[in-house]
């Protein structure tokens, strides 16, 4: 539902929040058994197709469900859970991490993650072939999912 409520600038704005366990419970109602990683994407879905003429809407919200539950073979979790190389994260560095990647060996979306970002990390099977890349993917315990350099890593 949405709201009204003051900036931070001290504007009035009108707020109409979507959660994930909002999608979680429409999942369930439509009989779908998804996980938090394709109620996740799901909501990447519906971010990518917003638009303003229609807002955020439970058609649209639905459709990503269906699209996510028809994407099949969803990526997962391991056991192995993921450290920064103890001299790396005793001398405080930070170490790269990709959203996503290209050709063999080309990270995009660059962001660098500090010792802290990784407590909770696992490493994820992405269901690529992992020769087909220099690359680790890891599921941080936000839930995002990056690729890194497994050179830096402790498993």
């Amino acid at each position: 539902m949405a709201y009204l409520m003051k900036s931070d600038s001290g504007e009035v704005v009108i707020r109409d929040d979507w959660y994930a366990s909002d999608f979680y419970e429409t999942a369930q109602d439509m009989g779908l058994n998804l996980t938090e990683y394709q109620i996740h994407r799901a909501m990447e879905i519906v971010v990518d197709g917003f638009d303003a003429n229609y807002g955020i809407n439970w058609v649209a919200i639905t459709s990503a469900l269906n699209q996510v539950a028809d994407e099949g073979n969803v990526p997962h979790a391991t056991n192995n859970t993921v450290h920064m190389r103890e001299d790396l994260a005793e001398a405080g560095f930070t170490i790269p991490a990709g959203l996503s990647h290209s050709n063999y060996d080309e990270l995009h979306d660059v962001t660098h993650l500090t010792a802290d970002d990784l407590i909770g990390a696992v490493e994820y099977d992405t269901g690529e072939d992992p020769d087909s890349h220099a690359f680790c993917p890891v599921m941080l315990r936000d839930g995002r999912i990056v690729y890194m350099i497994g050179v830096d890593l402790d498993f």
